[in-house]
């Protein structure tokens, strides 16, 4: 660190952006991965029920890259607030903290349903009014999850900003 006099010159409200930017693309990059892998093995399960069934990749793709980003900043979150708590033993960050854990399970879970949708909506022999409920498209289940999910990516993002100043 002595040879490096200018990052103590940096300011932490550009490190907290740095960081976050950092941690968004490390999200964008695995999220892609995985919605790539997951698109595979959606498509692997619905061939083995219905040979003609095809899934479309767009709007699961970009759940569980959105998902996955989320993720990453919850770490992130979940980090700074373990490293603000040992400074301060506060009681409140710790029910930040297993509020931060509880989103971090709850993201676990809504990756595991745009999977389970993405497969279900796929099938050309369902139910059209199910498929369209629980759907990718603008009314259904699938479209409002993900909705949900910038939503959340925004708000994330702030308190992550928020939470290194």
């Amino acid at each position: 660190m002595k040879d490096m006099p200018f990052i103590k010159k940096i300011n932490p409200k550009n490190v907290s952006i740095l960081l976050l930017i950092i941690l968004i693309v490390i999200g964008l990059f695995v999220g892609a991965i995985l919605s790539a892998g997951s698109i595979n093995r959606a498509n692997q399960r619905v061939k083995d029920i219905d040979p003609d069934a095809e899934v479309r990749p767009g709007l699961p793709f970009l759940g569980i890259t959105l998902i996955t980003i989320n993720i990453f900043i919850l770490f992130g979150l979940i980090y700074t607030h373990i490293s603000i708590f040992k400074k301060t033993k506060s009681r409140f960050l710790i029910g930040l903290i297993l509020f931060l854990i509880a989103l971090f399970i709850k993201s676990l879970f809504a990756y595991i349903s745009i999977q389970l949708l993405t497969v279900a909506t796929a099938l050309k022999y369902s139910n059209i009014a199910i498929v369209e409920t629980l759907g990718f498209s603008g009314g259904g289940f699938g479209g409002i999850l993900i909705l949900y999910h910038v939503f959340e990516f925004f708000v994330l993002s702030i308190f992550f900003y928020v939470s290194r100043e």
